[in-house]
């Protein structure tokens, strides 16, 4: 019974989450539309406010993993999971933005921003997925320990994303 549920919860929670992001995707394109060109190439100001959410899904990260009880677990799994929600949706208005980059000089950069940043944002999906799965277990499991071995292993994955962001912002301010 409490695999059949965790399956369903799974589910549900995987389709949830792939949903918002491409809703939330789709919002800030219609609002926010493309940027005005400029007649050169810069790096998308979304990357830079994106690295604010993805630092702050990591502290919702750490808040969950520190829960201390399986009451609180689900919720402060569900505010990491709407934190990560906005930071894909922002990281990818942001390689919508390289997409529709009008031909430039130096355009090859811009191929190479958005093979990495698209391959980041997949990355940053899979853990986000294993948050799902984590917040879907929280649900059916009383004992919390291994959902926040779980979690912290997540943690720690996603901290790697972090820095890995970090270099690749750089370079993408430098390059573009």
């Amino acid at each position: 019974m409490k695999s059949t549920q965790l399956i369903i919860r799974t589910s549900a929670a995987v389709v949830a989450l792939i949903s918002l992001i491409l809703i939330f995707r789709a919002a800030l394109i219609s609002l926010l539309g493309a940027p005005a060109p400029t007649g050169y190439s810069s790096c998308p100001i979304a990357f830079f406010i994106s690295s604010l959410f993805m630092i702050g899904t990591a502290a919702a990260m750490g808040f969950a993993r520190i829960a201390e009880s399986r009451e609180k677990l689900p919720g402060r799994l569900l505010l990491t999971l709407a934190v990560g929600v906005l930071f894909q949706a922002i990281q990818q208005y942001g390689i919508w933005n390289l997409i529709i980059e009008p031909e430039t000089e130096n355009n090859h950069f811009i191929y190479v921003a958005i093979i990495l940043s698209t391959a980041h944002s997949l990355s940053c999906i899979a853990v986000l997925l294993l948050i799902c799965f984590a917040a879907a277990w929280s649900t059916v499991e009383s004992n919390i320990e291994p959902i926040r071995t779980l979690i912290t292993y997540s943690s720690l994955f996603w901290f790697g994303l972090g820095t890995a962001w970090v270099f690749l912002l750089c370079a993408f301010a430098a390059m573009i």
